[in-house]
């Protein structure tokens, strides 16, 4: 069975949003602010950083490499 059709103006605005909560290993983290994150393991817990705020953090920047590469390319540059 093929799945609904989307537009290809309904892919761009997809494409604008910000993810603001990740799942990692089974964890929920979420980006709180600027730089802030939490996380619900015992390693933020007791450090408040951990392995799943650092890979949601890469994950979240290279988004936004990859937005702003096709922005680029959409304005003809």
């Amino acid at each position: 069975m093929i799945g609904p059709r989307i537009s290809k103006s309904a892919m761009r605005d997809a494409g604008k949003k910000n993810r603001a909560e990740y799942l990692i290993d089974g964890f929920r983290v979420s980006f709180q602010h600027q730089a802030e994150w939490r996380c619900a393991c015992r390693e933020f817990t007791a450090a408040g950083t951990c392995r799943h705020t650092r890979e949601a953090s890469g994950m979240r920047e290279a988004q936004a490499l990859i937005r702003r590469r096709l922005a680029t390319r959409s304005s003809g540059n």
